[in-house]
Parts: structure tokens; C-alpha cells; sequence
């Protein structure tokens, strides 16, 4: 930040509100078209269980995205609640491909569905998510407190972050050698 701007500290304490960007409109009334022209659609050809499904999840997409572009605080809760869902979504693949699939565990193509894969999502994306989920940040509560307020859970949680990375990073050379040794 330049000295004299205005950041959002500044902007908090001035009392006056950040306005959603363009983007985040388009973004928004092009989901909410989208789950109209759909519904219009299903209705058209006849309505399933799944359709139900993927229409009331357009729908709660497009209300949320409205909330979010009107309301600041919606936007921080909604977010939070997002990133929750996507850690629960990497947990159950992981789940799925450790317990149901009956696939072994072993260091392959990480595009292919494996717990391997699994494993790889839940660190690169389900981790990070269920911190901000829980913290507001991808490093935890160690992100938004400065460092003279962390507590040692806080390091902790710190530490299991970067860790987390480390491992994906080093289970991500490891398919990638297996996968060129495979080509020699």
C-alpha cells in the first residue's frame, strides 16, 4: 500500500462501504441467467431427481453471489461456508478412494482417479480450504494475527500448513519421476 491510501482499515474507519467490482455482477447475473435458461430447460424436457439437484444448486449459487455483491459480510460468511464445502468434498473423495474403491494406494498419474489423487487434493485444496474455512486465511489463524498474538496452537497450525504443502510437492515429484521412468 502507498503512503496516504486508502486500504481497508482506512476505509473501515472512514464509514463508507466497498461495492462489489463488475466482475463479481457479471459473474453473478450470468449464473442466475444461467440457472433460469436451465430451468426452462428441465421443465421443457421433464424433471429428474438430478435435475432438481443441479438446479437448486444454480440457484443457491446465483442467491449467494447476489448476497455476496450486496453485502460485505454476506461475502466473508459465504466464502467460509464455500471453502468449507470444498475441504468436505476433497475429505469424502479421499474417503471414497481409500475405503470404496478398492484401489491401492500408491504413487501414480495423479490425473486418474486414486487415493493417491485423492490425497494430492485434499493437500493442495481441501487443507488450505478448511483453514480459511475455520481462520479466514490459508495459513490459519497465523495469517490475520500478528506474530507477537500467536499462541502455540496457532504456530501449530502454521507448521501443518506448510507441511501439508511440502508433502504435496514432494508427492508431486514423485509421480512425476515414476511417471518418466515409465518412459525410459
Amino acid at each position: 500500500m502507498q503512503p496516504g491510501g486508502r486500504g481497508t482499515h482506512e476505509t473501515a474507519r472512514s464509514g463508507r462501504r466497498r461495492r462489489a467490482g463488475a466482475g463479481a455482477w457479471i459473474v453473478c447475473i450470468a449464473m442466475l441467467l444461467f440457472a433460469g435458461g436451465m430451468y426452462a430447460f428441465f421443465a421443457q424436457r421433464g424433471w429428474t431427481l438430478r435435475d432438481g439437484i443441479f438446479e437448486g444448486v444454480c440457484v443457491a449459487l446465483g442467491l449467494g453471489l447476489l448476497a455476496s455483491c450486496l453485502s460485505r459480510r454476506a461475502f466473508l460468511v459465504l466464502s467460509r461456508i464455500g471453502a468449507g464445502l470444498v475441504f468436505a468434498a476433497y475429505l469424502g473423495y479421499l474417503l471414497y478412494e481409500c475405503f470404496y474403491s478398492g484401489q491401492a494406494w500408491r504413487v501414480g498419474d495423479p490425473a486418474q482417479p486414486s487415493p493417491f489423487a485423492a490425497t494430492l487434493g485434499l493437500l493442495l485444496w481441501g487443507l488450505p480450504c478448511l483453514l480459511y474455512a475455520l481462520w479466514g486465511s490459508f495459513w490459519g489463524r497465523a495469517g490475520v494475527t500478528p506474530p507477537a498474538h500467536w499462541s502455540r496452537h496457532d504456530v501449530l497450525v502454521l507448521r501443518v500448513a506448510m507441511y501439508a504443502r511440502r508433502l504435496f510437492l514432494l508427492l508431486l515429484v514423485l509421480a512425476v519421476v515414476r511417471q518418466v521412468l515409465a518412459l525410459v
